[in-house]
C-alpha cells in the first residue's frame, strides 16, 4: 500500500471497472446476454460514475472513522482513587472551585 490512499483507491476502482466491462463484453460476445452499443455505453458510464464516487468518498469516510476512534475514550475516566470522574468544561468551573481542586491534590 502506498502513502497515497486516494491514488491506490483510484487504481483499484479502475481495475474493478475494467473487469466488470470486460466481463460484460465477454458475456455479450458469447451470446449469454444481448446488449447493443448504446446499452453497453450506458452501463460503462454508470460503473465509472459509481466507482468514482466510491473513490472520492470511501477514503475520507475511513479516515474520519479511524481518527474518531483514536480520540474517543473507550472507558469512563477515573480519579486517582478509582471513582468515576466528572468532566466539565473549564468555562463552567469557577475560580473558587479550581482553587479547591488544586488544594485537594
Amino acid at each position: 500500500m502506498t502513502r497515497e490512499p486516494v491514488l491506490s483507491a483510484q487504481a483499484i476502482a479502475a481495475a474493478v471497472s475494467a473487469v466488470i466491462m470486460l466481463g460484460l463484453g465477454m458475456a455479450v460476445s458469447l451470446g449469454w446476454i444481448n446488449l447493443n452499443d448504446t446499452q453497453m455505453g450506458s452501463i460503462e458510464k454508470f460503473v465509472t460514475a459509481l466507482l468514482a464516487l466510491v473513490v472520492l468518498v470511501a477514503p475520507q469516510l475511513v479516515a474520519a472513522f479511524w481518527a474518531r476512534k483514536q480520540v474517543t475514550p473507550l472507558a469512563a475516566p477515573k480519579t486517582k482513587g478509582g471513582e468515576e470522574a466528572i468532566l466539565m468544561p473549564a468555562s463552567l468551573v469557577s475560580p473558587q472551585m479550581m482553587q479547591q481542586i488544586r488544594e485537594q491534590r
